[in-house]
């Protein structure tokens, strides 16, 4: 049994990121974070487990010091056994404070997601593969904008969607530092995938 993700904000900055790490824009449809249903679910970083599965070695893997929770998730599945996600239990927890932690944080989320996959013989999911064509898409549309303008359209729509989702959201909960949350999705958008490719293609340890 997993928990949901509950972050906590204390400053600005970290209530801008609690709301971006807890929205379909910020993580897809990753269930334990957006904490919406109680479901069996593919992953969830905070769990209790049966005795049972401890008892077949199904152990994290000390060798992973990032998404060693997913890594084991992923043999518990191929084991046969079940993740059951709990929405009415969460842990609380207090997200980065500052833009170069988020930044580092999503890095090595990716990178550890990629390292996971080579384990495995594994291939990203969809929300995985669409983070790194994003950030493809706004390399092109920055960089060859240059070119030809047009292509910057791309890249304005982008970050005028991010604006607009910080902002309802500033609105709905009255609070002025949701605007910032803009920021924390796109450092999240672009640091993972970085991150994943950085992995992706370096050479195995031997």
């Amino acid at each position: 049994m997993v928990y949901a993700d509950a972050p906590i904000g204390l400053t600005c900055f970290q209530k801008a990121v609690a709301f971006a790490q807890n929205s379909p824009i910020g993580v897809g449809n990753s269930l334990y974070r957006l904490g919406t249903v109680s479901a069996f679910v593919d992953h969830g970083k905070h769990g209790a487990f049966r005795r049972s599965v401890l008892e077949k070695g199904l152990l994290y893997d000390e060798s992973f010091a990032i998404n060693e929770d997913s890594e084991l998730s992923h043999r518990i599945r191929a084991a046969g056994g079940k993740i059951w996600l709990d929405r009415a239990l969460a842990v609380g927890y207090y997200p980065r404070n500052n833009l170069t932690g988020l930044a580092r944080q999503y890095f090595l989320y990716g990178g550890g997601r990629a390292r996971t996959l080579r384990k495995h013989g594994l291939q990203p999911q969809l929300r995985q593969g669409a983070t790194v064509a994003l950030l493809a898409a706004n390399l092109v549309s920055a960089i060859c904008g240059f070119l030809w303008w047009p292509l910057w359209l791309f890249v304005v729509a982008y970050a005028a969607a991010l604006g607009t989702a910080a902002a309802v959201d500033a609105v709905q909960r009255r609070e002025p530092c949701g605007l910032l949350a803009a920021v924390a999705f796109a450092v999240m958008h672009h640091a993972w995938p970085l991150g994943y490719l950085a992995a992706r293609f370096e050479r195995p340890a031997q």
